[in-house]
């Protein structure tokens, strides 16, 4: 594709110069647009993932939970990979400014993304506690019909096991012997 750059180069000479320059420019829109796109996206994620930590129970919800957290590190690594080639084509004038956008961006992913890490934990554990407990019961269900037991409701089954005794070397003070 061939474009008319005589209009606004000033030196006829640097036409080719002019063209890369607006090629460049053009790239720049386009990678500023996508990461716009994928910055909308990580918000909507960001706020459903807030919603699902605050809701109480719901059916499903560590799967749902683990579901946003791989999106979200998934998202984060497309981000910076935008980020870098963003601040390859931009202006030197405009680096710090993008670089700051793009860290407090990231900074704000990897907060929810440790939000959502506890609570995944968090209701992981809960599963666990409720299937401990579960074992529990059913412990002491067979322990009351265990046969043996007394009026007082325990058992008289007791075990006594003899250990070996344990003999430890005097240490003379150097380690190789």
């Amino acid at each position: 594709m061939w474009i008319d750059t005589t209009f606004w180069c000033r030196d006829p000479g640097q036409e080719r110069n002019c063209e890369n320059k607006l090629r460049t420019m053009s790239k720049l829109k386009k990678k500023v647009k996508v990461r716009e796109s994928h910055r909308v996206f990580v918000r909507k994620t960001i706020h459903e993932a807030n919603d699902q930590i605050e809701k109480p129970e719901e059916p499903n919800a560590l799967k749902k939970l683990k579901s946003l957290r791989c999106t979200l590190q998934d998202k984060l690594s497309e981000l910076k990979t935008l980020d870098n080639e963003i601040l390859d084509l931009v202006d030197e004038s405009k680096i710090e400014e993008n670089a700051s956008e793009s860290c407090d961006f990231a900074s704000a992913i990897q907060a929810c993304i440790v939000d959502l890490e506890s609570a995944i934990d968090a209701k992981a554990n809960e599963g666990k506690s409720q299937e401990g407990q579960g074992a529990i019961l059913d412990s002491q269900s067979s322990k009351l019909q265990t046969p043996g037991m007394k009026s007082g409701g325990s058992t008289n089954n007791t075990t006594h096991a003899k250990l070996p005794k344990l003999e430890l070397k005097k240490f003379s003070g150097n380690p190789i012997y």
